[in-house]
């Protein structure tokens, strides 16, 4: 009886295709169902193999496809001040905030440094150093300073970014004239007051601050004073990383002490510049490092101009650089044709050099300083 009822499911013509049993049926739907599973399991040995190899570096294996994809898809809009690629209708030319921070003995540790999108480091008065740093302005910055005051030389750096919001307190004479001189949208202690605040922690003239909270009201209120102009990018590159035997892990800028005298190390996991003071790794207050992810250092001309001591230094001309990018240096040029030209690093070819996108120090040296590396 089993035979029977077994031999007519067998003899049985299918509905679906005349002329074919339901064995053959049974005979597709198994060669199928293994080709489903083959399938599967080339995909689960690739998702598996880059799901562990994510675990291991740290990453997730959504941020890995990501990653890829963002680096096969050319970056189509870059924000003018540190190449950052940006997305959509992101305006490449926000409002930047500048503000003069201390590098006196008593002003460290400054606050707002590790948060800057650009700064320089150059000479004063007194054998030290005065940093410039820039700040998106609706990025929030808690704490940035202690602010002090304005030197003609920086003013001619801060023209290069259009009319950025330039906060100091007070400055040299021919500092003063000048901001009038260059109509700078300026916010001097002296005068608004009430963009900036002294801390109880710290002795007067290294206890002034400001704040993202503070700079924002100050837009609001004075913006027709503001330029959107726009600036001349410089260039950039996404450098693969350098092999270890060839990279420049280490630059020291010997300025005028050991108190003053930086030390940029090159990290080659994080592709990142540490910045090093008196042996030890430069944090903000807030226990933050300072990290670049390009270091240039551009010579200068300078000379005591008065019997206090302060400098006159070139910014209009040419002189030597070297840029340090992704591990690598780069020895040549830096062009400044007029005040409100973008300064450019160009190698010995004339070619204009790339750099890394993300964070840059300018360190202003005097011709004479030493600056090594290894």
């Amino acid at each position: 009886m089993a035979k029977e009822i077994l031999k007519k499911i067998v003899n049985k013509k299918s509905p679906i295709k005349s002329g074919i049993t339901w064995l053959d049926e049974i005979r597709y739907i198994y060669l199928l169902s293994a080709l489903v599973l083959i399938t599967a399991f080339f995909l689960l040995l690739f998702f598996g193999f880059n799901y562990l190899s994510s675990i291991f570096s740290g990453t997730s294996l959504v941020d890995t496809v990501q990653e890829k994809i963002e680096q096969k898809s050319e970056c189509t809009s870059r924000r003018l001040v540190d190449g950052l690629c940006l997305q959509g209708n992101e305006n490449n030319n926000p409002p930047l905030v500048v503000a003069m921070i201390d590098n006196h003995m008593d002003a460290r540790p400054q606050s707002g440094l590790s948060e800057a999108v650009l700064v320089y480091e150059a000479p004063v008065e007194g054998n030290y150093t005065r940093f410039m740093a820039f700040y998106i302005m609706d990025e929030k910055v808690e704490s940035v300073g202690p602010i002090r005051s304005a030197r003609p030389y920086f003013l001619d750096w801060t023209e290069e970014y259009g009319k950025p919001m330039y906060f100091h307190v007070g400055g040299s004479p021919q500092a003063l004239q000048l901001i009038k001189n260059y109509n700078i949208f300026d916010f001097n202690e002296f005068f608004r007051s009430w963009y900036f605040w002294r801390s109880v922690d710290r002795l007067a003239p290294h206890n002034t601050y400001t704040s993202s909270e503070l700079w924002k009201k100050g837009f609001d209120k004075y913006s027709y004073e503001a330029s959107s102009t726009k600036f001349s990018s410089w260039k950039y590159e996404d450098y693969e990383n350098c092999h270890e035997d060839e990279c420049v892990t280490e630059i020291t800028i010997n300025y005028l002490s050991y108190y003053f005298e930086p030390t940029w190390k090159y990290n080659t996991s994080t592709e990142k510049y540490v910045r090093y003071e008196n042996n030890a790794i430069k944090k903000d207050k807030n226990g933050s490092k300072i990290i670049a992810d390009n270091i240039i250092v551009q010579f200068v001309e300078s000379r005591v101009i008065d019997g206090v001591g302060r400098l006159d230094i070139e910014t209009i001309g040419e002189g030597k650089a070297l840029v340090f990018t992704a591990g690598r240096v780069f020895e040549g040029t830096w062009k400044k044709p007029n005040r409100q030209a973008r300064t450019k690093w160009y190698n010995e070819n004339g070619e204009q050099i790339n750099l890394t996108v993300g964070t840059t120090w300018v360190q202003v040296t005097p011709q004479s300083t030493k600056t090594e590396w290894k």
